[in-house]
């Protein structure tokens, strides 16, 4: 891949969503604790299949559950 990390996308009606939340913060603690309190989650438990649980990995997460609840996207759960 070039050495460049790979642009993560839900698609751009969502990317947008997300972009106007975050309001232009950059920092990804925030960003989780940002989602933590619209979600009204206390500190979640997050899974993994094997690696290293990163707060890369738990944005992701509560990325997901925060655009499914507004709609923007839908998680296929198996």
């Amino acid at each position: 891949m070039n050495g460049q990390t790979p642009t993560k996308s839900y698609g751009q009606e969502a990317d947008n969503f997300l972009a106007e939340f975050y309001g232009g913060e950059e920092d990804t603690a925030k960003k989780i604790t940002m989602l933590e309190r619209r979600l009204g989650q206390p500190p979640s438990n997050y899974y993994a299949f094997g690696g290293t649980l990163t707060d890369e990995i738990k944005l992701g997460c509560l990325e997901y559950e925060f655009l499914e609840q507004s709609n923007k996207i839908t998680l296929e759960l198996a």
